[in-house]
């Protein structure tokens, strides 16, 4: 009787084994694509370090767009989580953070503005990114933007 009890149990830590690998190979396999930021419709790698100034505008603001979920987050760190941010949603900081790593990893520059006062308990934070031409540069805060090139507005 012990031996049957013993391989019964065996045999449900073994589907729970199998269950969790497979529920794990998921997550992993969706963090990956995450990860790897494909744009779905045009298949742009949007960290390959290959694309223009205005391609990664162009993609990185419709990859935030297309997956925009503003979630009060309070500041909670600098790092940026791409499958975090588009799984779990993020403030403005998390989302100008993102901007700021998705640049950088295509060659441009990138800083974020934080924003506090003594008197407000919050604060706001955005991306400013440029060229490495210097002669385009844009605010991209959240899912909003506006570029200029030097000596005006471009449209």
């Amino acid at each position: 009787m012990k031996d049957i009890n013993f391989i019964i149990i065996l045999f449900f830590l073994y589907i729970i084994l199998i269950i969790t690998a497979a529920s794990l190979g998921d997550s992993v396999n969706m963090n990956n694509q995450l990860g790897k930021l494909f744009h779905k419709e045009n298949n742009i790698n949007l960290t390959n370090g290959n694309l223009s100034f205005d391609e990664t505008f162009r993609y990185s603001t419709k990859l935030v767009k297309d997956n925009y979920n503003y979630t009060i987050r309070f500041w909670e760190n600098e790092s940026t989580n791409v499958s975090d941010i588009i799984l779990n949603g993020g403030d403005c900081s998390e989302y100008a953070y993102l901007y700021k790593e998705l640049f950088e990893e295509n060659g441009h520059y990138a800083q974020v503005i934080e924003m506090f006062t003594e008197e407000s308990e919050g604060g706001h934070a955005f991306a400013l990114v440029w060229n490495r031409e210097i002669d385009k540069y844009c605010i991209l805060d959240q899912i909003d933007s506006t570029c200029f090139k030097v000596g005006g507005i471009n449209k």
